[in-house]
């Protein structure tokens, strides 16, 4: 279809709407299998994910404290919790409990439509019934959600940052991009979304503006050739942060950032203040 075909209701439409993604992958499904599944209530809509607990006589640094510290994982846009395999199995293997939930409208949870504010309701929801979490981790719309979430239910004492967004005005304008329109369908279709959600409620959210309220230590990763959030963006929440850690890497983009090995290395490291040496 055209792009001057597109009317700012079938745009805002769209922008709303995250689909599906595809059947698991081995990987995933074996990953699936493995966890306990978990059903949460959150706006009238069933959300579902998984929690996952370490290997039985696993003993790592973090394991001989006796009991096993629970990590959040919440994923991207579009996506599910199982898509972020190397990090969730990198944190087993180091002796966390996992759990992750598919946000509304996302993988296998209820729902059409999502927003950032979506993201950060189910994130909050689950921080009230299964935290507080020795870290939180999020990656994409699911680590931009984060610092609204931790104003509300979700306790965590670490937070991760993967690829997350600071520019947030910067959500519509690249989706008019990928869609080919017209670039002055930002206003009408912001409007919108204002009438129906509240524009100034999702610029109210800004990470970096948020995040001068944390203490917390925060490890934010992002790729330099990332394709749809440019990394400066985390460098401004870096800068912002009162304790925080910015690791850029090189060739992984977007959504490869979080299937990388060095990556989910990184993450378990920072989480449990030991080298890796140890952990296979």
């Amino acid at each position: 279809m055209p792009f001057d075909s597109y009317t700012p209701e079938e745009i805002f439409k769209m922008f709303m709407t995250p689909g599906r993604p595809a059947p698991r992958a081995r990987r995933e499904q074996e990953l699936a299998d493995q966890g306990t599944p978990l059903t949460l209530q959150v706006w009238d809509h069933t959300i579902r994910g998984h929690q996952w607990s370490p290997p039985a006589g696993l003993t790592t640094p973090v394991e001989k404290t006796g009991t096993a510290k629970k990590v959040l994982v919440q994923h991207g846009w579009g996506s599910r919790s199982t898509a972020m395999w190397a990090i969730i199995n990198a944190l087993l293997n180091t002796g966390f409990e996992v759990i992750g939930f598919d946000a509304i409208g996302n993988g296998d949870s209820d729902g059409e439509e999502s927003t950032m504010l979506h993201f950060a309701e189910t994130v909050s929801e689950i921080g009230a019934n299964h935290g507080p979490f020795h870290a939180v981790i999020g990656h994409s719309i699911g680590a931009t959600c984060l610092p609204l979430a931790l104003t509300k239910n979700l306790q965590a004492e670490r937070v991760v940052l993967i690829s997350p967004r600071d520019q947030l005005t910067d959500f519509l304008t690249r989706f008019l991009e990928v869609l080919n329109a017209d670039p002055d369908m930002f206003g009408p279709v912001s409007k919108l979304w204002n009438s129906k959600i509240g524009w100034e409620r999702v610029m109210q959210a800004r990470p970096s503006e948020l995040a001068r309220n944390f203490l917390q230590p925060c490890l934010i990763i992002h790729d330099k050739d990332d394709e749809d959030v440019n990394f400066h963006d985390s460098e401004i929440i870096y800068q912002a942060w009162n304790d925080a850690q910015l690791h850029l890497t090189e060739g992984l983009g977007h959504a490869r950032i979080v299937r990388s090995k060095e990556v989910a290395s990184l993450i378990a490291e920072f989480l449990s203040d030991e080298p890796l040496a140890w952990a296979g």
